[in-house]
C-alpha cells in the first residue's frame, strides 16, 4: 500500500515502490547497528524474506517479501554471536605498507605528521547562480 492522490491508499507493485521499502529496513538495520557491514545487511535481508515461490529467489518474485521484523532479529542474532571488526579506514600508519613505502620508511599516501590522518584537502564550494 502507497499513499495515493486525494488523501487514499493504493496496492502497487514493482521495483521502484519495492526500493523505498528494502533502502527503509536496511536504514532500520544499520540503526540498529551501526558497525555492520553492507555484505551482512544484504545476507540478513535477502535471508530473512518471506519466500514467494517454493523453488527461493527467482526473477519475477526476487528473494520474497521483505520482513522487518525477521531481519532484526536476525541481525541481532548474528551481531551477538560474531561481532563484527570495524577497520579504521582512515589510521593508514596501522594498514600494510607497500613495498616501495617500507623502502623508503614512510606510508604511500601523503600522512600528516601531527594527527596520523590522511593529508586530504579542504572541500571548496562554489556559489551556484540561483
Amino acid at each position: 500500500m502507497v499513499p495515493a492522490p486525494d488523501n487514499t491508499y493504493q496496492l502497487t507493485t514493482g521495483t521502484s515502490v519495492a526500493t523505498a521499502h528494502v533502502t527503509g529496513v536496511a536504514a532500520l538495520l544499520i540503526e540498529r547497528h551501526p558497525t555492520v557491514s553492507a555484505a551482512t545487511v544484504l545476507e540478513v535481508l535477502t535471508s530473512s524474506a518471506k519466500r514467494l515461490t517454493p523453488k527461493g529467489r527467482d526473477d519475477q518474485f526476487g528473494w520474497g517479501l521483505i520482513d522487518p521484523a525477521s531481519a532484526l532479529a536476525d541481525l541481532d542474532a548474528r551481531m551477538e554471536s560474531s561481532p563484527p571488526q570495524v577497520a579504521n579506514q582512515l589510521n593508514l600508519q596501522s594498514a600494510p605498507k607497500t613495498a616501495a613505502a617500507t623502502k623508503a620508511g614512510t606510508p604511500k599516501a601523503s600522512v600528516a605528521k601531527s594527527t596520523g590522518t590522511p593529508n586530504i584537502p579542504p572541500r571548496t564550494t562554489s556559489a551556484v547562480p540561483r
